[in-house]
């Protein structure tokens, strides 16, 4: 029986550098979290668009759009709206 307590705790991490995302989801996913990965802005869009995430860790520096772009994007979206960034 899968209660509420067992399901993990939803997190997007938005990060472009390789090597930071590493180490933050070695780091995150030891504590029941699962990690969804955009390297971009609009990868990152296009996730809060189809998925429920209970936290989004942003980058502000992307190769795409800035951080503060997407996040305008994100609390714009009824399903990301309330969620912490």
């Amino acid at each position: 029986m899968n209660t509420e307590a067992d399901k993990p705790f939803a997190v997007l991490l938005v990060e472009d550098d390789v090597d930071i995302w590493e180490m933050l989801s070695v780091l995150l996913v030891e504590d029941n979290v699962e990690l969804s990965w955009a390297r971009n802005g609009r990868s990152a869009i296009e996730q809060t668009a189809e998925a429920h995430f209970d936290l989004i860790i942003l980058d502000l520096g992307l190769p795409d759009i800035n951080g503060f772009e997407v996040l305008k994007h994100v609390k714009a979206r009824p399903r990301s709206g309330t969620t912490p960034v």
